[in-house]
């Protein structure tokens, strides 16, 4: 099944809202384990550092590639 089916068979209410809690849940988090060079990472360190979590813990696992 291709992701674009996937998304479809779940309707757009359910397909919005996953990636929505998931992004709120790892914003949330005491520890991230993710790719700086990603931008959905990036993303959820951006808002980790806004959130006050700036003590928590993050690993990069490619320090080399922040873009």
């Amino acid at each position: 099944m291709s992701m674009a089916t996937y998304e479809a068979s779940l309707g757009r209410e359910t397909s919005t809202n996953y990636p929505l809690v998931n992004f709120l849940m790892a914003a949330q988090s005491d520890f991230f384990v993710g790719s700086l060079g990603s931008s959905w990472c990036f993303l959820i360190d951006g808002m980790r550092r806004t959130g006050g979590e700036v003590t928590a813990g993050y690993l990069s696992v490619n320090k080399d590639r922040l873009w």
